[in-house]
């Protein structure tokens, strides 16, 4: 049994302008996450185990 080959879909013109636009956008966005909270439960959850 063959299987199909489906068409790969294709940006053209305005919609290809625009996907750029939003991509460069996106990825001019910078987020910071603070672990500070995370690190120091895990930092007491080591000192309980006495694994250190």
């Amino acid at each position: 049994m063959a299987i199909t080959i489906k068409n790969i879909p294709v940006l053209n013109n305005s919609s290809a302008k625009s996907f750029v636009v939003m991509a460069d956008n996106a990825s001019k966005k910078t987020v910071v996450v603070n672990f500070s909270s995370q690190v120091k439960s895990a930092k007491n959850i080591l000192e309980k185990s006495k694994l250190k």
